[in-house]
């Protein structure tokens, strides 16, 4: 297969599977498919039935492949993806422009041949998460600073002139070039005193809205609407504070749908002083 694929365990230990290295995949089982549960309900008398829901499954991946047979290869490969010990899988395919990954957990350590010439191997791994993410994430910056000073320059001594100058950007997009939807993770920084900071995705009018809350010089608050990993917390003088409490009872941890989504930040006061910014990570299905 001309790809290649970067194995890296929780303690930072890398195998790489690849032309490069002479460590070969041949088959990959669970690369683009995923299964999802269907569930149905059948009143009397009716014609087939009605879709009541649909979920999808974490999946697992089968890895086979070979080499020629060499002893620090073969230890390489049994030091690297070990029990109980996660990990994340880069899968990349030059060709087609590809550069994803995969988090989980083996559920079958490697399966080792003891051919004295070729050796081959199976492992597979389980992830909790089944789709892919790019491994370039996504920012957006609805504030940022440009620069109006540079060489060569003439200085007034009756007219003001800047160094920089704050741009601000209440509304913004952000383009969701994946398959699926994403979640995000959004950082409101307080320049000065903020009350009631929010963000809203203008098509659905979903919002992440915290009316109670009052930001003061220097706190962050910071959202992830991540699939699995949703949280929100007040950072103040180097302290995590829960802020759950303080988000509104109609605000959701939405998602950027795939295509165009405009957003736009607010706050009930001191707009002015606030900034954001907002990471993600483009998302596949299936490669």
């Amino acid at each position: 297969m001309g790809i290649t694929v970067i194995y890296e365990n929780a303690n930072g230990q890398t195998v790489e599977f690849s032309k490069k290295t002479g460590i070969r995949l041949v088959q990959i089982d669970g690369l683009s498919s995923n299964d999802i549960d269907v569930s149905s309900a059948q009143s009397t008398g009716q014609i087939g039935a009605s879709l009541t829901g649909q979920k999808v499954q974490p999946k697992s991946v089968t890895f086979e492949g070979r080499y020629r047979y060499d002893p620090t290869i073969r230890r390489k490969i049994l030091d690297t993806i070990l029990p109980t010990v996660s990990a994340k899988i880069r899968y990349i395919d030059d060709q087609a422009g590809i550069d994803v990954y995969l988090e989980g957990v083996p559920t079958q350590t490697p399966d080792m041949s003891s051919n004295p010439y070729w050796q081959s191997f199976q492992f597979t791994m389980f992830c909790a998460f089944p789709y892919w993410k790019a491994i370039d994430g996504g920012y957006l910056n609805f504030v940022s600073y440009e620069a109006r000073f540079k060489f060569p320059y003439t200085f007034s001594s009756t007219e003001r002139w800047k160094i920089s100058e704050k741009v601000f950007n209440q509304l913004s997009t952000i383009i969701n070039s994946g398959s699926v939807p994403i979640g995000f993770v959004a950082r409101f920084v307080a320049k000065d005193t903020v009350g009631g900071p929010e963000l809203l995705k203008v098509v659905t009018q979903e919002v992440l809205k915290f009316s109670s809350l009052t930001m003061q010089v220097d706190d962050e608050l910071v959202i992830s609407t991540i699939p699995n990993d949703c949280y929100c917390y007040l950072i103040r003088d180097g302290q995590e504070i829960n802020a759950f409490p303080d988000m509104d009872f109609d605000a959701s941890f939405f998602q950027l749908d795939v295509g165009e989504n405009p957003l736009r930040f607010d706050a009930d006061s001191g707009l002015d002083s606030l900034e954001l910014d907002i990471e993600y990570a483009i998302t596949y299905a299936g490669v």
